[in-house]
């Protein structure tokens, strides 16, 4: 009877060490964008200035970038290079207006502006180019 509860507990350990180490390959890690800005209720948030921000930072296809903001006067718009190089979203852009967005990284490159109040041209933007 004792042995069966120690490989019971052994299975039980095993299983939730699967769990954890499952988890973090389907999501991946999570990256705040952004700097600290008093504007912002977080303590990482979408603003201007943020072209330099993936610098340093090894970022993969399947990790998650988070964007806070506030959608009032913000917004997260997916564009393509020539969309994040012009500052000019496109036709049927993806946009994403929470003030709290959770976007997986894809494979290849993807690019993030704010479409609005001209918040883009001041450097509100960002490129992701998935390390291999």
């Amino acid at each position: 009877m004792e042995e069966r509860r120690q490989s019971f507990a052994a299975i039980m350990v095993l299983v939730v060490a699967m769990l954890v180490v499952s988890t973090e390959m389907v999501y991946g890690k999570v990256f705040a964008v952004g700097r600290k800005e008093f504007t912002c209720l977080q303590e990482i948030c979408w603003t201007t200035g943020l072209t330099d921000w993936p610098k340093n930072k090894t970022i993969v296809a399947g990790d998650v970038l988070e964007f806070n903001y506030s959608p009032y006067v913000r917004d997260v718009t997916l564009v393509d290079e020539e969309g994040y190089r012009t500052c000019k979203p496109g036709k049927n852009p993806i946009v994403y207006r929470t003030g709290h967005d959770y976007i997986q990284v894809p494979e290849g490159p993807s690019y993030y502006i704010c479409s609005l109040n001209g918040l883009c041209n001041k450097g509100m933007k960002v490129a992701i180019i998935p390390a291999k």
